[in-house]
């Protein structure tokens, strides 16, 4: 696949998700809000730029940049009260920086995060390794989004991305009142969602390898 048509897939991709998902796609310049951590920046590239499904964001008064998908994100002034109080989610570490050099994604560590979540228990484990499991397989599943993983070809894989972007919604994530076995259940549907996601991923990737 050349470059120019990453770029046209991506702008693409990021028109569909507008248009179904979300109704709505910042530009650059726009003031967003990252639900995933819970930060308010300015876009200052997006998807078709960097050919990938993430959006580059620096704070309001300068600073560090970084990326997030497009189901992360969505207009300050829109941005419930609620949103602003602290969660048993709020500090979720970055995907990698799908910003520059291409990044790799680590089958074997997703596939390894989802056994250990989808493991049969005798007990349930402590809420805060719960916590600690739902945000690394947030971080993996947020990798695979920015692989190209054929969102414009397959309506299958497109009705997957806006599964995902919902289930990582901040308002779909366990809270520190919600119950263990809520977050429990909810760790691991993020699991089944990144398995489906790595075998996507799988697939693809042994597709391109074929025709080289």
């Amino acid at each position: 696949m050349t470059e120019g048509q990453r770029t046209s897939q991506s702008a693409k991709r990021r028109s569909a998700l507008a248009d179904t998902a979300f109704e709505w796609a910042p530009d650059r310049g726009d003031l967003v809000y990252d639900t995933s951590r819970r930060r308010i920046g300015v876009v200052v590239a997006l998807p078709e730029d960097t050919a990938t499904s993430i959006y580059q964001l620096v704070p309001e008064s300068g600073g560090t940049d970084w990326t997030a998908p497009l189901g992360c994100l969505t207009q300050h002034h829109d941005v419930p009260e609620a949103a602003t109080e602290h969660s048993a989610m709020t500090e979720i570490p970055a995907p990698p920086d799908a910003y520059g050099d291409e990044v790799t994604v680590d089958l074997q560590a997703v596939d390894d995060a989802v056994a250990d979540a989808l493991a049969i228990r005798l007990a349930m484990p402590e809420r805060t390794q719960i916590d600690s499991d739902i945000r690394r397989l947030i971080r993996y599943i947020e990798t695979l989004l920015a692989e190209e993983l054929g969102y414009d070809e397959d309506p299958d894989i497109s009705t997957m991305y806006r599964d995902t972007y919902r289930l990582l919604d901040l308002k779909a994530r366990p809270t520190t009142e919600a119950t263990q076995f809520g977050a429990y259940e909810y760790m691991r549907e993020v699991a089944r969602q990144a398995k489906r996601l790595a075998a996507v991923y799988r697939m693809t990737h042994d597709q391109d390898e074929a025709w080289q």
